[in-house]
């Protein structure tokens, strides 16, 4: 019998039943379309490469994290309290802020992936040797870098080509970012230092001159003194003399010399002005303090370290064979149509 199309809307349209008969009449095609399909699609899926992701979560780090640093650099509080905050410089919120800008910076990511030997040994396998090859592999890599805000906490993720590579990855990246980050708190920590014993000294160095003009004052006024107690010759003290004049002939010229030989000798001007002594002894403080690159202390905290992903992400093997069957089973659709829509123009012609 043969297929009619049905009148409701005009020959143009093709009823609902006419394209029920159409499926019924091409169900091998049907079937071999959604079979031809499906098995490119499973051919394509099994073959493509696999990309695994691991992750860790991180978050602040506590003050046990940093107490380490804190108790190296301890005399940095007790000198710079009175000068400087230094509480930004070990805020567990600003590291993590840090860590995160870091860990997301393109510099950091493009020396990461030209240092590490994993990554080196894939772009050496590629025979890379344009700039503009070698430049293309950084950014490709970069993008397999990410992180995912979860709450107060970061989600870091690595994607590579098998499950122990992303582990392994994800694990040197943070390490490669956590010693930028601690060595960055380092150098601001030294710079502080230096900054703070430039300004002492300068302190220092106003005191003792300051020091050193009033000593050599007082050494002219002793002179002149001691000038004329010898022309007068006042030896030995004077009893009830005001002791207030410019020039202190009451002590007699014995005495005079005597001052006059020590204030000519005077060496350390601390013992004339005690803040001179103050700012040495933080001077030294500072200059003790022993800030280096072998620190070890942690800058975030870990909610978990780099996990072993037990699943890939790409391919969607599964999703990849049911979009190739639906494809093949449209196509079939749409050829059956087709053909039983030719026979039926031509019978009508």
């Amino acid at each position: 019998m043969p297929s009619q199309i049905p009148n409701g809307n005009g020959n143009s349209e093709i009823g609902i039943n006419f394209f029920m008969q159409c499926l019924q009449n091409s169900k091998w095609l049907l079937i071999l379309c959604s079979l031809l399909t499906g098995i490119v699609a499973s051919i394509y899926a099994f073959n493509s490469q696999e990309w695994w992701s691991s992750s860790e979560i991180i978050t602040e780090a506590n003050y046990n994290d940093l107490s380490s640093l804190r108790n190296d650099v301890s005399p940095l509080f007790i000198v710079a309290a009175k000068t400087e905050k230094l509480e930004k410089i070990f805020s567990p919120n600003k590291i993590f802020i840090d860590f995160i800008n870091e860990y997301n910076k393109p510099l950091t990511k493009s020396e990461f992936i030209l240092s590490n030997d994993l990554l080196k040994i894939k772009m050496s396998n590629q025979k890379l040797e344009e700039e503009q090859q070698k430049n293309a592999f950084v950014k490709f890599w970069s993008n397999k870098i990410k992180y995912k805000k979860q709450g107060d906490n970061f989600k870091l993720i690595f994607e590579s080509n098998s499950a122990e590579e992303s582990q392994l990855l994800l694990s040197q990246y943070s390490k490669f970012v956590h010693e930028r980050v601690k060595n960055n708190i380092i150098d601001d920590v030294k710079s502080r230092i230096v900054s703070l014993v430039s300004l002492l000294e300068v302190k220092n160095d106003v005191l003792n001159e300051a020091v050193k003009a009033n000593i050599k004052l007082e050494v002219e006024i002793t002179k002149l003194a001691l000038s004329v107690t010898k022309a007068s010759n006042f030896s030995n003290p004077i009893e009830n003399v005001n002791g207030d004049n410019f020039l202190p002939i009451e002590l007699g010229s014995k005495a005079l010399s005597e001052k006059y030989k020590v204030l000519s000798a005077v060496d350390d001007f601390s013992i004339f002005d005690p803040e001179i002594h103050r700012i040495k002894s933080e001077i030294k403080m500072l200059n003790d303090i022993d800030v280096n690159y072998e620190m070890e202390f942690n800058v975030i905290g870990y909610v978990n370290v780099a996990e072993l992903p037990l699943n890939s992400d790409k391919p969607k093997r599964s999703l990849i064979v049911i979009i190739g069957l639906f494809i093949g089973l449209f196509l079939g659709c749409v050829i059956s149509v087709y053909r039983e829509s030719s026979r039926y123009y031509n019978k009508e012609k």
